[in-house]
């Protein structure tokens, strides 16, 4: 037990010592009216000046079921993840053109997963244009440690493959790698941009080609969006990029509402439908 999450000064008075740690441990109240009748651990003593005189007989069954709840409450609050599901519709030039999916999972080590789905698919000119892409994203600290992207748009597929080596974060693309800032921001947008990069240059890396740009990072201002039947406050950002201007909102959790941008002359939107936890 460590010495911060116990209240050893409080009851060290009480009088018992226990034989496995070698001192005075302290012992949670059954009545809850606060009086002196302690519960002691079952491997402990009285201590040598007769002050364990009030100690009672305490089945050996109780005390066992009320140290391992103990044992197992911490572990099991270390271990639980916050584990959330995004679903975005996705609209070219006005029309539903498609879907994304993000699951999302903050670990209590710091570590955030992402992965996300994407399948959009429009008329061009004359042609049917079609992109899937399948992207996993892993974070710690603020940092960008590994990534890993499959997409195909209409019939090139690209790999992408990010890991950090030695503080260095080395990108493959099929088979040619390189190396690229470790402090990189993703355009996938699924997050905000950590605080030091706000008004500011920021060095991004694109999931689905591997190519780092540096881009700019604006707030704009707060704005409620709707999100399925409910108003959710957001703060607005806007990115400068290599192939425009793309506008990004995100929640109180720092976490994407919406995106909006022009590619190719056509305008995207990627809208949030829903969270599910």
């Amino acid at each position: 037990m460590s010495k911060a999450g116990c209240r050893l000064d409080r009851y060290a008075s009480h009088g018992w010592k226990c034989r496995i740690l070698g001192r005075i441990e302290p012992f949670p109240s059954r009545d809850r009216q606060g009086a002196a009748d302690k519960i002691p651990c079952a491997r402990c003593r009285p201590l040598p000046d007769g002050r364990g005189s009030e100690r009672r007989q305490i089945h050996p069954s109780k005390v066992y079921v009320f140290a391992m709840l103990l044992f197992f409450v911490p572990v099991l609050s270390i271990r639980a993840d916050d584990t959330e599901q995004r679903d975005f519709s996705v609209f070219v030039d006005g029309k539903e053109a498609g879907t994304s999916r993000m699951l999302l999972v903050q670990k209590s080590d710091g570590t955030s997963y992402m992965s996300a789905t994407l399948d959009v698919k429009f008329r061009q000119v004359i042609i049917d244009f079609t992109l899937k892409v399948e992207t996993q994203e892993w974070w710690k600290q603020g940092r960008l440690i590994a990534m890993k992207t499959t997409s195909q748009e209409s019939n090139k597929k690209t790999e992408v493959v990010a890991s950090l080596d030695n503080n260095q974060l080395r990108v493959r693309v099929n088979n040619r790698e390189s190396v690229v800032n470790p402090e990189v921001w993703t355009n996938s947008f699924w997050k905000l941009a950590d605080s030091r990069f706000h008004n500011t240059k920021v060095p991004i890396l694109e999931v689905d080609t591997g190519k780092e740009f540096t881009g700019e990072l604006k707030y704009s201002g707060a704005k409620k969006l709707k999100v399925g039947n409910d108003f959710v406050d957001c703060y607005h950002f806007v990115v400068s990029t290599n192939t425009g201007p793309v506008e990004v909102w995100y929640d109180r959790y720092h976490r994407l509402v919406r995106q909006e941008s022009t590619e190719f002359g056509h305008k995207i939107i990627v809208q949030l439908n829903g969270v599910r936890r």
